[in-house]
């Protein structure tokens, strides 16, 4: 029985050192990339897919943001400027030995939903 390969998580860096090596060699396929950099052929599809604005991340120092840990980076939640204000007040709250948990969390999610007028907004607890 055959095992599964490991899967190799490409960090900033490296994915800009991906775009440069495709852009240096033209004729180099992903499969080739793949094996050179020891990760799957569709982690670099979507890196040369994306090298705008992995570039642009990298150009601008960015690899200290939490958003490039996420699977998810680049994209924008409906409620960006919410999920932004709601972190924000956490943070001033915890300074001050307040630990808002849950339901807390959620309901004033709600009320700074309410004030930026997103009345289509329900906090929840993340599932």
């Amino acid at each position: 029985m055959a095992t599964k390969p490991k899967r190799n998580y490409l960090n900033l860096k490296k994915k800009v050192e991906v775009i440069k090596t495709a852009e240096k060699n033209q004729g180099m396929s992903i499969r080739e990339l793949a094996e050179q950099f020891d990760c799957g052929r569709t982690q670099i599809a979507k890196i040369i897919k994306d090298k705008e604005f992995i570039l642009s991340l990298y150009e601008s120092n960015a690899s200290s943001i939490r958003v490039l840990t996420s699977k998810t980076y680049g994209r924008q939640s409906e409620y960006a400027d919410v999920n932004k204000s709601l972190y924000d007040w956490y943070i001033l709250a915890c300074s001050k030995n307040i630990f808002p948990m849950g339901p807390q969390l959620a309901e004033k999610a709600r009320q700074i939903a309410t004030c930026l007028g997103k009345h289509d907004f329900k906090g929840s607890n993340g599932c």
